[in-house]
């Protein structure tokens, strides 16, 4: 071996490992405390529950609208009966709370106006009849109209 020979290459062997990057030694997982252990469960029940409100906040909305506008075509449908009913010379209101009650609505009121007009309010529960706790909750849909013939001017 000649002098200088070796030692030449021993800087070039030092100058590769300069480039390369340095490798941390693998290390073992450090164990999860103990106060930790399970709070992804939590997390996971606490998002699924506020789903479970909001879709039951949801079908609750549903269920109220469906309800007034079914007073509203009772409404409806009984204002104009009774107005067909106060033409003909009969009982304006009987007739107006048979077309309410034959829509699943109760009658609230029924006022006989002059020249054959008819005001008819309409009452129903915004969930269906076995809704237990619900009912309370939501209360009642109500529903106004008007009938009879057009006033001249």
């Amino acid at each position: 071996m000649r002098a200088g020979h070796g030692h030449g290459r021993r800087h070039e062997h030092v100058a590769e490992r300069e480039h390369e990057p340095e490798r941390e030694p693998e290390r073992e997982p450090e164990p999860e405390p103990e106060h930790e252990r399970g709070a992804g469960t939590v997390l996971v029940l606490a998002v699924a529950a506020v789903v479970v409100v909001l879709a039951l906040g949801v079908a609750a909305l549903g269920s109220a609208q469906r309800a007034r506008g079914a007073a509203q075509a009772a409404a409806d449908l009984g204002a104009l009966a009774a107005a067909t009913a106060a033409r003909h010379g009969s009982d304006a209101c009987a007739t107006a709370a048979e077309a309410v009650r034959r829509n699943g609505a109760e009658l609230v009121a029924c006022e006989p106006r002059s020249e054959g007009i008819v005001d008819v309010r309409t009452a129903r529960a915004a969930v269906g009849g076995d809704a237990g706790a619900w009912a309370s909750v939501l209360g009642q849909a109500t529903a106004h109209a008007r009938a009879g013939p057009r006033p001249e001017r």
